[in-house]
This record gives structure tokens, C-alpha cells and sequence, in this order.
């Protein structure tokens, strides 16, 4: 596994913590928010280096202004989740200027667990008070920062043991569940590029089925980075990719191209026949039960089954 599927392994657990957080708050259950202080002190010691992390046990973790403090680094952290803004720094600001153990301890960091990244534009203009060093661009830490982070590493084995530690802390085992999404999205994949011969109303062939297809590429690579795919499941999942790359552009030709030419729809049937069979020896290192409402990878019908038969 790369450095930077490890990164993504990151992303995908603190967004899960982030939304079941968020989620859990609206009902008045902060548990989950709470807990995060602890959750991300192993993250940030390995990307920030800040080995003296801690959590701070306060009475009254809400107007202290921090949750973390490394007495070595002389830095301290607020971790946010949810929709927080603008008020929430500089409240936090004031209490970390009030309640800081010592006048050495001048830089503030805002990590903020939320789906969306941070305005660090909104805090261009905050007051801060004498003694304090922050800014927005250096002191506030998003998701993508962390990702951003974990993927220039050098520590590889110290952040991939962290990464599994985080992932059981946010309830992802690293499950076959990864593997059935993977697996699902190519099966999409190719249901819906075998659209591309079927006649649309008023217009020729559906053109528009490879762009949509090409997407399908994209979120299955993404959800592939995640995978338990090893082996010839890797191999096999490298031949899909290229397999689909070539039908996705065989079909564009064949749609854009007025559909009359005999030798694009040719070229566009193989290329498709030849991915809807990785498709399937793709989906038979899925060690899930497949689902049996899925749909299957559409076989050859109407005019796309005769053309086929004539030129396949």
C-alpha cells in the first residue's frame, strides 16, 4: 500500500468520526465530539511532530480556549467538530490567552473536524491579543491538512500503526465492506457505459453515458485506494481500471462520432465485452455474499445484441 492510500485511509476515518460526531450533537450526545480530543492526540504527534501532545483534563473543556498542550513544543490545540466559526475562535483565542500555563506558550492551533474546509478568510481581520501568535493560514488545521500531511511522511510504518489504531477507535475494521464498495462502483461502471448503445429519444445513441462512466472511474479508484484488494484482487482490479479507461473512450467515439460508422461500434463492443469480463473476475475476489438484488453487468440486447452478433 502507498503512502498515499494510507493518506486516504486517514481521510475516511476522521470524516466518518467527523459526520457521526456532527450527527450525534444535534441530538445533545457529545460523547463522540468529547472523545475526538483523544482520537486525534496519536494523529497529531506523528504528522506535527508534537510528541508531548496531551489531553488536558479541565473542568470546563468548553471556555478554557484548549484541549491540548505539548509543555515541550510550548504549543496548545482546539479541537472543533462541527460547524464552528469565527465567534468560536476568538473566544477560544481569549481563554487560551487567559488560562495558558505560562507566557511561553504563545501559539494557539485550530483543528477543525468538519466535512467542509475551514474560511481562513473570515479570520483575515480577528483581533488577537498581545502575547499571542496565530495565523489563519499556520494556525488553523483542516481534514484535508492532515491528509495533505500524511501523505509526505517519511514515517511510513508509524503512520499506517496509527491509522489502524484510529480507524477501531471510529468503529472502521478494516473490513471486507471496503472491498463490496470497490466491487459495487465497477459493477455500476459497466451497467451504465452499456447504456451508451442504447438509442436515446430523438438523438442517436446516449451520449452522455460515457462521461458518466468516466466518473464512475474516478470514484471507484478513490474507493479502491481503501480496499482489501491484494494479490492477483490487485491485479485484477489494475485491468479493470485499464479496461475501462479504453471502453469509456471507444464509446465516446463510437456516440460522438454520429454512430454510423461500423468499425467504432466494433471497436466500442470488444472494448466493453472485454471489461464486462474483468468486471466479473473482479467481483469474484469479493469474499462478501453478493448481494442478490445487485444489479449485473447488462448483457448484449436489442440492436447492441444483433450488431454484436454480426461484427462482435
Amino acid at each position: 500500500m502507498s503512502i498515499l492510500e494510507l493518506a486516504d485511509r486517514l481521510g475516511v476515518a476522521l470524516s466518518v468520526h467527523t459526520v457521526a460526531g456532527s450527527n450525534l450533537a444535534g441530538k445533545n450526545r457529545m460523547d463522540r465530539a468529547l472523545a475526538s480530543e483523544d482520537i486525534v492526540v496519536p494523529v497529531l504527534k506523528e504528522l506535527y511532530e508534537w510528541r508531548s501532545l496531551r489531553s488536558l483534563t479541565v473542568k470546563n473543556p468548553w471556555t478554557e480556549g484548549f484541549d491540548l498542550i505539548d509543555d515541550d513544543a510550548k504549543i496548545a490545540v482546539q479541537v472543533t467538530i462541527g460547524a464552528h466559526g469565527r465567534k468560536k475562535v476568538r473566544d477560544c483565542i481569549a481563554g487560551f490567552a487567559a488560562s495558558r500555563p505560562s507566557a511561553e506558550y504563545r501559539q494557539l492551533y485550530f483543528l477543525f473536524l468538519r466535512t467542509r474546509p475551514f474560511d481562513r478568510k473570515s479570520l483575515a481581520d480577528i483581533v488577537v491579543p498581545e502575547g499571542i501568535d496565530f495565523s489563519p493560514s499556520e494556525h488553523v488545521i483542516g481534514i484535508g491538512d492532515l491528509i495533505a500531511k500524511a501523505g509526505e511522511t517519511k514515517y511510513y510504518d508509524n503512520l499506517k500503526a496509527v491509522v489502524e489504531e484510529l480507524e477501531k477507535a471510529v468503529g472502521l475494521s478494516r473490513s471486507d465492506r471496503y472491498n463490496f464498495d470497490a466491487i459495487a462502483l465497477s459493477n455500476d461502471l459497466v451497467v451504465t457505459l452499456a447504456r451508451g448503445f442504447e438509442p436515446g429519444p430523438g438523438e442517436g445513441f446516449r451520449r452522455e453515458a460515457w462521461r458518466h462512466a468516466a466518473g464512475l472511474l474516478d470514484a471507484y479508484q478513490r474507493a479502491g485506494s481503501v480496499a482489501r484488494l491484494r494479490g492477483e484482487a490487485r491485479a485484477a482490479s489494475g485491468k479493470f481500471i485499464d479496461l475501462a479507461k479504453l471502453a469509456i473512450e471507444k464509446v465516446r467515439i463510437f456516440t460522438e462520432g454520429g454512430c454510423h460508422n461500423v468499425n467504432d461500434f466494433r471497436n466500442a463492443a470488444k472494448a466493453w465485452g472485454g471489461l464486462r469480463d474483468a468486471q466479473w473476475q473482479l467481483a469474484a475476489f469479493d469474499e462478501q455474499t453478493p448481494d442478490p438484488n445487485a444489479e449485473e453487468p447488462a448483457r448484449p440486447r436489442g440492436l447492441f445484441a444483433l450488431l454484436r452478433r454480426l461484427f462482435g
